[in-house]
């Protein structure tokens, strides 16, 4: 019940900022900053463990029936941290009018400075599976997306 909030970083920022550039173009960039969102290590319960007595007897399964399924933190809540990371997207847009229409030209530059920060970890330590390398423990499991250019058009009336 003590310690720091899991899943929620100290600080985080954003600013978004858009203008008209030269040759009718408008454009815009989004930044955003995280400190590092808190985590903690784990154990969930499974009938696949057994589990020692003080006086280094197994305990029979049936005892531990009612928790099976129960995780438990094994540090302190919140006691590792991610990483800070940033992030920049970048948009342009040129508007094409005509007549009763106007035809607009979009790009869009996701992850501009291509940051590869992890942001999701494998806290469990009680799942490996040695034919995948995200299931040891604080194995990477998702990183900030990758860099990204996405064209578009539509069409206004």
């Amino acid at each position: 019940m003590e310690g720091l909030l899991p899943e929620y970083s100290a600080v985080e920022s954003k600013a978004w900022v858009t203008g008209k550039l030269p040759f009718g173009f408008s454009g815009g960039a989004f930044a955003t900053f995280s400190s590092g969102e808190r985590y903690t290590p784990n154990f969930t319960l499974s009938p696949r463990f057994s589990i020692l007595a003080s006086d280094r007897t197994i305990l029979p399964d049936v005892i531990l029936t009612a928790i099976v399924g129960q995780t438990f933190l094994l540090e302190e809540r919140g006691t590792r941290k991610y990483p800070a990371h940033g992030n920049l997207d970048l948009r342009l847009e040129r508007r094409f009018k005509a007549q009763g229409f106007s035809w607009i030209l979009t790009g869009d530059l996701f992850n501009a400075l291509a940051s590869d920060a992890v942001i999701q970890r494998n806290l469990a330590i009680d799942d490996y599976v040695t034919t995948d390398p995200t299931s040891v423990f604080a194995a990477p499991r998702r990183r900030v997306d990758p860099l990204a250019l996405q064209l578009g058009a539509r069409v206004e009336f």
